[in-house]
């Protein structure tokens, strides 16, 4: 098994964003009564970073895929 860099992986994002989330508390750019609907947005984004990403690379391969096996680049 090939072990992706860091910054490839899940966790590496997961937690970035509550680092990020921990910072703007922290520093008052984020009131913590405003976390959990700050956490909520960025569920949302994900779901739909989830359900969109895969079709666009989906759509992207499938026309490279044509493009080498008609000859044309």
């Amino acid at each position: 098994m090939e072990l992706k860099p860091g910054y490839q992986s899940t966790e590496f994002y997961v937690t970035l964003i509550s680092q990020a989330i921990g910072i703007l508390a922290l520093t008052g750019v984020v009131i913590p009564d405003q976390i959990g609907e700050l956490s909520k947005a960025i569920i949302t984004i994900i779901g739909a970073l989830i359900s969109i990403v895969p079709a666009v690379v989906y759509i992207f391969n499938r026309t490279w895929l044509k493009s080498k096996v008609s000859g044309t680049n």
